[in-house]
């Protein structure tokens, strides 16, 4: 059964796989047992944990701030997000963010 926060089937969320460690957009297509079935954009699927999604709505209500660690699409990988810190931000909201492998990336 589906808790308060849980994504619910036919979501699209930022799910962690769990072969490479890489965060990727994928679709809630069902639940078994404790874990959620996330089917990517070329139509694999993986039984992910909670814990390792990421729902637009309902984890998007913090506000962000410099020194604050996020997931981002990192530019060097195509499709995939990791983990960085925010270094920045201005005040038309575009922020500078430094990936775990120090690649940075400003104007977010």
């Amino acid at each position: 059964s589906l808790e308060e926060g849980d994504p619910e089937e036919g979501e699209v969320v930022l799910a962690r796989w769990y072969e490479d460690g890489w965060y990727f957009r994928g679709k809630i297509v069902g639940k078994k047992e404790e874990r959620f079935v996330v089917e990517d954009n070329w139509g694999q699927t993986e039984e992910i944990e909670r814990k390792h999604i990421l729902c637009n709505e309902k984890d998007n209500d913090k506000v962000l701030r410099p020194g604050y660690h996020v997931i981002g699409l990192h530019p060097d990988y195509s499709f995939s997000y990791a983990p960085a810190k925010i270094v920045s931000y201005s005040k038309q909201w575009f922020y500078t963010l430094l990936f775990y492998d120090k690649t940075e990336v400003g104007e977010i």
